[in-house]
């Protein structure tokens, strides 16, 4: 499955910025396949790219388009390719203020002389059946794709789709996320209704996936249809997320992890990258732009973010 790797890839040793430039964001993410299959096949570990490439086969993203690379380790080998990644030069991102208040299921690695991060995961949020058994669903189906010259597992297309639709359903207040889902909706109406609910149930995801997939289901099947309730932590990842910082502010959940509530105003650069700041070492005026957007985004949120907040206390609390 892992295809051979006699050297490190390229930009797998260390190197100082003035040695070398970042790569161009399309060669980036083509070539981190090739890193993600180093470091499997150095800590022998099985893993599994979700989204980005395994959507790309199916039409459902542009190739080598983002700014990351996506991918699922079994969770048992989870730290020792972290640990073969941290030796090639990179290393974590600062987390967002409220991810460091969740329990985790990913970290996510820079390197200062890639374009793109390495977001690798043990878990991925909406299959909440336990993280062994998830993986070895997925290792079942998995397909092969190419990617810088050789073959990587993918996630199957019923698979990718509910990883897909996860994803955008953890943020769909977001017009992307939103038109993301129609899209994914309009190509699920080729496939069989069924086996999506099956194969969901099977992920421990048909709760969480209920939104996507119950349109697609003829009435009186979703009628009939176990749906069950999705975890609390699924609920609240999926409020706003203003919102969700509210509650886990008087959960106390920042003040148990260690979290500083200033980073609330003021996260690390790092964590601002995929709001729009420039990957490179930004300006200080580009940085003071992306913080006074998110704090007007912030004020233009508050009121509908604190009658959610309130709302999923008080359902919780009730």
């Amino acid at each position: 499955m892992i295809g051979p790797v006699d050297t490190p890839p390229a930009g797998a040793a260390t190197a100082t910025p003035a040695q070398n430039a970042p790569l161009p964001a399309s060669v980036a993410l083509e070539l981190a396949h090739a890193v993600i299959r180093y470091a499997a096949q150095q800590a022998d570990a099985r893993v599994i790219v979700v989204k980005g490439l395994a959507a790309a086969r199916l039409g459902l993203r542009p190739i080598w388009a983002g700014a990351d690379v996506d991918v699922l380790v079994e969770p048992a080998a989870f730290e020792r390719v972290v640990e073969v990644l941290r030796g090639s030069g990179w290393h974590p991102r600062p987390a967002d203020d409220d991810a460091l208040a969740f329990p985790p299921h990913s970290v996510s690695l820079t390197h200062e002389n890639w374009s793109c991060d390495l977001d690798v995961h043990f878990r991925f949020p909406g299959f909440e059946r336990p993280d062994d058994e998830v993986f070895e669903q997925l290792w079942a189906h998995r397909e092969d794709a190419e990617a810088a010259g050789s073959a990587i597992a993918v996630t199957d297309e019923i698979d990718t789709l509910l990883t897909l639709a996860l994803h955008d359903l953890r943020n769909p207040r977001v017009r992307r996320h939103r038109d993301d889902l129609m899209r994914l909706a309009r190509y699920a109406q080729r496939l069989e209704p069924d086996a999506l609910v099956a194969r969901a149930r099977e992920l421990g995801a048909l709760a969480c996936a209920r939104p996507f997939l119950e349109p697609l289901v003829p009435v009186g099947r979703s009628l009939k249809t176990a749906w069950g309730a999705p975890s609390r932590s699924w609920q609240l990842r999926t409020l706003d997320p203003l919102a969700r910082r509210l509650v886990l502010i008087v959960d106390g959940a920042y003040w148990r992890n260690g979290v500083p509530l200033r980073r609330l105003l003021a996260p690390p650069r790092t964590t601002l990258v995929k709001e729009g700041l420039p990957h490179e070492r930004p300006t200080p005026p580009q940085l003071a732009r992306a913080y006074v957007r998110r704090w007007l985004r912030g004020i233009r949120l508050a009121p509908a973010a604190l009658w959610n907040a309130a709302r999923f206390l008080a359902g919780r609390r009730g």
